[in-house]
């Protein structure tokens, strides 16, 4: 099984929010899954992409298109 991770810079960018804000969420235990592997905070790619799909359906929008 393969499973494709973001760094936190990386889902930041996407996200379109600063690193701080992301670790702000983090450790208020909001924001996507997350793992600490090596010392590095990652993103599991279906994660994220499941909570934006969350986040947009509690918006009263369409889940975003496309790939991350």
């Amino acid at each position: 099984m393969t499973t494709n991770f973001l760094t936190e810079k990386e889902f930041a960018t996407i996200i379109r929010r600063s690193p701080e804000t992301i670790r702000q969420w983090r450790r208020g235990g909001r924001g996507p899954r997350w793992i600490k592997c090596g010392g590095r905070i990652l993103y599991p790619t279906e994660s994220t992409k499941e909570w934006l799909r969350v986040q947009a359906a509690l918006a009263g929008s369409a889940a975003p298109g496309g790939d991350l």
